[in-house]
């Protein structure tokens, strides 16, 4: 490239230098998360994965005027299968 693309060569290896860092520090941490560090992260991600929320139905019965019930709190259940790759 041109020298005055850039301005000088002091200013070409400063922005060589920061790209330079940028990457080793993105490396660094790949490293660290995927290598030194995959238990922990491991675990968390099994804590993620099922989680319970009990929902309490806050209504009652509900009456019509002859005090015939028009609807009743039944409990119901859902269940959601999520495949694994394991």
């Amino acid at each position: 490239m041109n020298e005055s693309y850039f301005g000088s060569a002091l200013r070409r290896r400063i922005i060589f230098l920061v790209i330079v860092g940028m990457i080793a520090i993105q490396t660094f941490q790949l490293i660290n998360m995927q290598l030194l560090n995959s238990t922990r992260y491991n675990e968390k991600s099994k804590d993620n994965s099922i989680k319970t929320f009990p929902i309490a139905s806050p209504r009652g019965i509900i009456f019509d005027r002859n005090f015939e019930i028009l609807v009743a709190s039944t409990p119901s259940f859902t269940m959601q299968i999520t495949p694994s790759k394991y």
